[in-house]
């Protein structure tokens, strides 16, 4: 069996991901074979095997930073402004804006009466027409236009507006399964007008989710779903099935029928003119010459992008707590006749111009000129050495493997297990005080302090209702 993977950028994107929390997928548009996927933090597949095999996949198994999981297909993500070039497409083809339309953005989007989202930039000049707010990464421009978009006129409503508005996410391969040759696929996330006449009792409007026009809300995507975007973008309407397998040596009729969808291409964005695309490629390609991913320029290759930062937040120790922003990168390249798609998402690690983008500017480097300059050198040295773990995992393993050792407890009245967190010492994250109970008192310390920190008041025995 051959596959489409490039060994050598294989390897270069394994090393730029160690000690990190994400995915990165390259995708050939021409014929949607994978070329690379990393998923963040990874393991050595010897691991699995000989004697310690057993043990070791248990501790996997455990590990919160969730080394087996797949993030490349499966890990969710609020896709930030790397959805806004799809956004741009979406309201030129709709004609709910031209080419030249601006907005007058201030430095807050304030027509839904609180103020958000906020933007980067302030005074309308930056957002004067699509290829500026691209460049720029305008939040009120595309807060406006998805709801330019989905109060269109030419629905009835804005439930049918949101509807149509889905059904091209769906095209584009976001909240659905996109039918990747491996196992544990995940839809990512377009919410379906049930979900918001659910929360708002039927009654909303375009105000109530306008942050879904930056890529969050409810919006959640993969990077092999993002990076398919891109293939899409690239190829001005159409792609292929992302997928590893290239060929089988004697392949059987049934290996045919396999491998036959593969080359199937999907034409779910032809109807849209190439005048369109191209408005929107342009303000990709002004992303890198002159906007927020200038970092990413490569010489003689004329790279198109879009950088991405999403906020997010965790709740730990019954404290909803701010996590640095997932730092994102879409792009493809070059320009003309694109020969590589790419999505890299760097969990909790900051803006996308400062990780996510040199990891694909060092791949992209790699792959159309084989070989790296002297900048991508020195920063794949201190990207591969950058620990971007991050630090709350240790709190939360912490409580993961406590609460384990209490139900064991519960279950066999064997304390050994538990005695290990008689005495707290994580770092970075001190407990809260034991509740005012005065039972604890009479209780062994370590139960004390499990009964205060890890369970539910009052309730030991709904364990599962505690959200780490």
């Amino acid at each position: 069996m051959r596959t489409h993977i490039d060994i050598e950028l294989q390897q270069l994107a394994e090393v730029l991901m160690s000690n990190k929390v994400g995915g990165v997928v390259a995708i050939d548009p021409k014929t949607g074979g994978i070329l690379t996927m990393v998923s963040g933090p990874n393991y050595n597949p010897n691991d699995l095997s000989g004697s310690e095999g057993s043990k070791n996949f248990s501790r996997m198994q455990l590990d919160v930073s969730g080394p087996m999981l797949n993030r490349a297909i499966a890990g969710r993500y609020e896709p930030g402004s790397t959805y806004k070039p799809l956004g741009a497409l979406i309201a030129l083809n709709e004609k709910v804006i031209t080419s030249s339309w601006g907005y007058p953005c201030g430095g807050r989007y304030t027509l839904c009466g609180h103020g958000k989202p906020e933007c980067t930039h302030k005074g309308g000049g930056h957002a004067a027409n699509v290829r500026l707010a691209i460049a720029n990464s305008c939040n009120a421009y595309f807060a406006h236009i998805y709801r330019l978009t989905v109060d269109n006129p030419r629905y009835k409503n804005v439930y049918e507006g949101y509807l149509h508005w889905k059904e091209y996410m769906n095209a584009f391969g976001l909240g659905v399964r996109l039918g990747v040759d491996l196992p544990n696929e995940n839809t990512g996330g377009i919410p379906d007008t049930v979900v918001y006449n659910r929360e708002n009792a039927g009654h909303w409007n375009s105000c109530t989710n306008l942050t879904l026009g930056i890529g969050q809300d409810k919006m959640q995507t993969t990077p092999l779903q993002m990076a398919n975007a891109m293939c899409v973008i690239a190829n001005k309407g159409y792609y292929y099935t992302p997928h590893f397998v290239k060929e089988i040596e004697g392949e059987t009729e049934r290996d045919q029928e396999k491998l036959g969808r593969f080359s199937e291409r999907h034409d779910v964005l032809t109807n849209i003119p190439d005048v369109v695309f191209n408005e929107v490629i342009e303000g990709m390609s002004d992303v890198v010459k002159v906007g927020t991913a200038q970092g990413a320029q490569i010489q003689g290759v004329e790279v198109c992008a879009k950088t991405g930062t999403a906020e997010n937040y965790t709740i730990l120790d019954r404290q909803r707590v701010k996590l640095p922003n997932n730092s994102m990168f879409v792009c493809f390249a070059p320009k003309e006749n694109p020969r590589i798609a790419i999505a890299v998402f760097v969990q909790n690690a900051g803006f996308g111009a400062t990780w996510a983008a040199p990891i694909a500017r060092i791949l992209l480097e790699k792959y159309l000129l084989d070989t790296l300059t002297a900048k991508s050198k020195l920063d794949s040295a201190r990207i591969a050495g950058t620990n971007l773990m991050p630090s709350y995992f240790k709190r939360l393993q912490y409580k993961e493997d406590s609460i384990r050792a209490f139900k064991w407890f519960q279950v066999t009245k064997d304390s050994s297990y538990i005695d290990r967190f008689s005495q707290i010492n994580v770092p970075d994250y001190s407990l809260p005080h034991p509740h005012n109970n005065k039972t604890n008192h009479n209780l062994p310390v370590w139960m004390s302090i499990l009964s205060a920190a890890l369970l539910p008041k009052s309730n030991f025995e709904n364990l599962h209702s505690y959200t780490a």
